[in-house]
């Protein structure tokens, strides 16, 4: 409905928001901050995908997972003035829900020191499949784990992982959503909000949209399923549980 149809009606107001596009239309007539109107996943959107319940695990605590429930991990890998993040997540193998079980910001760390860790946890949680952001190559050739692999930033890609984020913060009722670890106002949670619609990032002191890209580099690997290594039939876990995937 509009607050003035006598001057702006329905059907101009849809004539005009075709004319100057959705990012001025919500600026101008929608009287939205320019900066809230241009972020990809507004903060209340995924403040409402925190549960302050969680406890995250911790690497020097032992991790339960006897039914083998698949793990995957991202990493944006930042410069040296910019941070990197790493998050974790376990998917329920019916309902395909991620949920956050870790994740860690690294500030000025040495590279070589970050792979070590990235291993570490690898083992520790035992991830299926780990994902880093390999465009500048930072961690390439540093004996990685077999479980991780880089993934270029092309253009197409972070399209990719972009829509798969939407999906996941917009899911329908029944649809695999994703749980973040809290608190909700959190450095992670207010860097993912940092992203724009055309996938650039505002710069703030704590970051660049950072956890926005762990976070989509693990529901990537999500997609992708499975592991890069053999060692057991890992479809076997979807076959049974829900039939949807195979790895």
């Amino acid at each position: 409905r509009t607050q003035w149809p006598e001057k702006f009606d329905l059907a101009r107001l849809n004539k005009i928001k075709a004319q100057i596009k959705e990012l001025a239309f919500d600026v101008e007539y929608m009287l939205k901050p320019v900066v809230l109107a241009d972020i990809r996943i507004p903060p209340e959107l995924v403040k409402a995908h925190v549960d302050d319940s969680l406890r995250p695990f911790s690497l020097d605590e032992e991790f339960e997972n006897p039914r083998k429930w698949p793990v995957y991990a991202g990493m944006d890998v930042g410069k040296k003035v910019n941070p990197s993040h790493i998050a974790v997540f376990v998917q329920h193998p019916r309902s395909g829900h991620l949920v956050e079980i870790y994740e860690k910001w690294i500030d000025h760390m040495p590279y070589g020191q970050q792979a070590k860790l990235v291993n570490r946890i690898v083992k520790h949680f035992g991830v299926w499949r780990f994902l880093y952001d390999s465009t500048r190559a930072e961690l390439d050739d540093r004996h990685l784990s077999k479980k991780v692999r880089g993934q270029t930033f092309k253009k197409n890609v972070k399209g990719h992982m972009a829509v798969l984020m939407d999906m996941r913060f917009e899911a329908e009722p029944g649809e695999p959503t994703i749980v973040l670890l809290g608190p909700k106002d959190s450095r992670q949670i207010r860097q993912i909000s940092m992203v724009r619609k055309d996938l650039s990032a505002y710069e703030t002191e704590e970051g660049h949209a950072d956890s926005y890209w762990s976070i989509a580099l693990a529901v990537y690997a999500c997609e992708m399923g499975g592991s890069f290594v053999g060692g057991g039939d890992a479809g076997a876990i979807f076959r049974q549980d829900s039939g949807q995937r195979h790895a």
